[in-house]
């Protein structure tokens, strides 16, 4: 009954990610600086986290899902014409634009897996495994969703070779070893061992 309550739960959690992302654009457009400035592009939805590019006025991007955080909106969005570079922006510099020509709306090159990771929480010493689910993208990055405990999750991105907070500025270390990441949470709070094929596909 647990683990189908779990399942129960996990599901309407993607549901919920599918219709949130279905209310914003498939595209946008970055708008609303100065001449000389660029918009940057940061591997979780916060100021304080890391760098992954600068996005100058007018490009158009690839909107991959929004939501709140502390008050702000923050989209997780790819550049249109760079299948590589992932990451997330404040939603005030970005207004709706049209899809280019040579790519059609829609999620096609996205791919998903799930199943069961090994977890231990600090919190919860009685858990010892969590259900995920991993969304691929094009260009090698992921978001991960991790549920436990009754309901519980951790949502985590891959890019870069490593794994961020989605939001927040929590502390995330990425170990592989052999086919599974070990990912480490406020230094060992929550410890999770995922397999690799679910964030790289078939790849390495």
């Amino acid at each position: 009954m647990r683990i189908a309550r779990v399942l129960v739960i996990l599901l309407g959690l993607v549901w919920s990610a599918s219709a949130a992302r279905a209310a914003d654009p498939a595209y946008f457009e970055v708008q609303g600086l100065k001449a000389d400035e660029a918009l940057t592009l940061r591997a979780s939805a916060s100021n304080q986290s890391e760098a992954v590019g600068q996005l100058p006025n007018g490009t158009l991007l690839r909107n991959l899902g929004c939501q709140e955080h502390k008050g702000t909106k923050w989209c997780n969005v790819q550049p249109a014409d760079d299948a590589v570079v992932r990451g997330w922006v404040e939603h005030r510099y970005l207004r709706e634009a049209n899809a280019p020509a040579s790519q059609p709306l829609g999620d096609a090159s996205d791919e998903q897996a799930t199943g069961e990771a090994q977890c231990k929480l600090k919190a919860h010493p009685d858990v010892t495994s969590c259900f995920y689910v991993a969304t691929r993208y094009s260009g090698g990055s992921a978001t991960v969703v991790l549920t436990y405990a009754g309901g519980m999750k951790r949502v985590l991105e891959y890019q870069n070779r490593k794994f961020h907070p989605q939001v927040g500025d929590e502390t995330v270390a990425t170990e592989k070893k052999g086919d599974q990441f070990v990912i480490s949470v406020n230094h060992g709070a929550e410890v999770f061992h995922l397999p690799a094929t679910a964030v790289l596909g078939g790849g390495d």
